[in-house]
């Protein structure tokens, strides 16, 4: 097929090259091996399979859009030592210093898309933007997740929505805020029988619309939903030498674990130590 550039298996066969080497096959259903077999009809040898599973790591948010019908998803959260995002009084800012906001804004500039939930929306008022240098080349797809049009048609996100795509993301039914800017995208998903979004229909849209990597962001409650429905890939958790307590707002809402036996189990990939603060990379264990 021909996308955004020709297909590489002709200009591999017109370059002449005598071998090619490939790391992973492509399984988008246009293609799937159509090309490896070119090549090798035009004589190239071809070795299949080298490094694939590193690979497939970095190819992680492409192959689950093709193979599962949705982006990888990755949940940031950002905690005091004791898992809580603020304090009894909803302050939040900020939890970590600046070199680890930093950090969080390069997670940013490596996803196609950054999700939040309607709350954080309404109470940070946020960009979602990237403010690395650099960081608007590329403009990340901006998300709110709204059951029931509460989005405030006069926010930060709604009025820079023809300056980067801004998705509104709401329950089937629900009537669209009064004022929106026509830059805003509405995209509709099915609600659950508690009348709540379909989560799996919601990154399932992403999906849809070309999102390969999926950036969560925002509050406990999201955060929880997320778990809940096993919609986490992989879990980057900052966190700051502070100690809130009890009274403050966790990180991780209800998940409704049964028994311990059901909880959500991640492994470690790696850590950083960012003037203070800690960064953990967690892969779901499957």
């Amino acid at each position: 097929h021909q996308g955004r550039t020709p297909p590489c298996a002709d200009a591999l066969i017109e370059a002449g090259v005598a071998r090619v080497v490939v790391a992973h096959g492509d399984p988008d259903p246009r293609v799937a091996g159509a090309g490896i077999k070119r090549l090798r009809e035009a004589g190239i040898t071809v070795t299949e399979g080298i490094r694939s599973d590193e690979a497939a790591r970095g190819l992680g948010g492409y192959l689950s859009r093709n193979l599962r019908s949705r982006p990888e998803v990755t949940l940031k959260l950002a905690t005091s030592l004791d898992g809580r995002i603020a304090t009894a009084t909803g302050e939040s800012k900020w939890i970590t210093g600046p070199v680890a906001r930093d950090f969080g804004h390069g997670l940013r500039l490596r996803h196609d898309a950054i999700m939040v939930g309607i709350g954080t929306a309404l109470a940070d008022d946020p960009e979602l933007t990237c403010r690395l240098p650099g960081g608007d080349v590329r403009p990340a797809v901006r998300i709110v997740l709204d059951n029931e049009g509460r989005f405030d048609a006069n926010s930060r996100l709604a009025r820079s929505a023809e300056e980067g795509p801004v998705w509104l993301i709401l329950g089937e039914g629900a009537t669209p805020p009064t004022g929106l800017p026509s830059d805003v995208q509405v995209i509709y998903v099915p609600r659950t029988e508690r009348r709540r979004p379909d989560l799996a229909a919601v990154v399932g849209a992403c999906a849809e619309r070309g999102v390969n990597r999926l950036l969560v962001e925002g509050g406990g409650v999201f955060a929880g939903a997320m778990a809940r429905e096993r919609l986490i890939d992989r879990l980057y958790w900052f966190r700051a030498g502070i100690a809130i307590g009890d009274d403050g707002l966790p990180g991780l809402g209800e998940i409704g674990l049964p028994a311990l036996s059901s909880a959500l189990r991640f492994r470690l990939e790696r850590r950083w130590l960012l003037d203070g603060d800690v960064v953990e990379s967690w892969a779901t264990a499957r």
